[in-house]
């Protein structure tokens, strides 16, 4: 399973992405069709580029910048409370199914390693599957993991109330945004999307915001 971690401090992790080819029923506008998936900060560092043909990239942008391909890295970062990928996604799953009746499941939608992980599951999913199949069981479920997972190295509170929401109570919206266009508000959190892309802001953190980008090579890349 792959991932490259890219900061503007030019540190970089790579360890191969592996992708396989979604069922006929999803055939239309795979992945391959993308050359190049790019990530680019925007906010800190700006003009900071890295890319990956057929990848998802999840981007954070706070004092700086994090762009991480793939979701199993065992190595710590250097931004908020440093947890590895494979760390901070384990302990956001478990953070979103607290004090609720979520049970929170990543099926491997497109073929994927025994092994793999929820979030390696999720990564590939989202590096597959077109937005036009997105209502389909565990596509919202593997945007919220990885946007989660950027989200608890940073997070002052409970995540389980943007877990239900997501997921939940306003699980249609949600697919309608990351389809589309569109956001909402969580709490403090600002949600919003277009095609392809999801972005979450935490707006509490006014000293230093927090924007947390999950991009998929079907997203534009001049709106993610």
């Amino acid at each position: 399973m792959a991932l490259l971690q890219y900061t503007a401090k030019a540190t970089a992790i790579a360890l191969g992405l592996s992708t396989s080819m979604l069922s006929m029923s999803i055939s239309q506008g795979l992945a391959e069709d993308v050359e190049r998936d790019r990530c680019e900060c925007k906010l800190a560092h700006k003009g900071a580029v890295s890319t990956l043909a057929g990848g998802v990239c999840v981007r954070t942008e706070s004092s700086s910048c994090l762009m991480e391909w793939g979701a199993g890295s065992t190595s710590r970062v250097s931004e908020g409370n440093g947890l590895s990928q494979q760390d901070a996604s384990t302990k956001v799953l478990e953070e979103f199914q607290r004090g609720n009746d979520l049970r929170i499941e990543i099926p491997a939608l497109v073929p994927a390693a025994d092994a793999a992980s929820p979030a390696q599951r999720a990564s590939l999913n989202l590096s597959r599957i077109p937005p036009a199949a997105y209502d389909t069981r565990g596509v919202p479920e593997s945007f919220a993991l990885l946007v989660g997972t950027a989200l608890y190295r940073f997070a002052r509170g409970p995540l389980n109330f943007l877990a239900t929401a997501l997921l939940r109570t306003q699980r249609a919206q949600f697919i309608v945004i990351l389809r589309n266009d569109g956001f909402f508000k969580v709490e403090q959190f600002l949600v919003a999307g277009n095609t392809g892309c999801l972005i979450i802001e935490d707006q509490s953190q006014q000293s230093q915001p927090l924007r947390v980008f999950v991009k998929t090579p079907f997203a534009i890349s001049g709106r993610c």
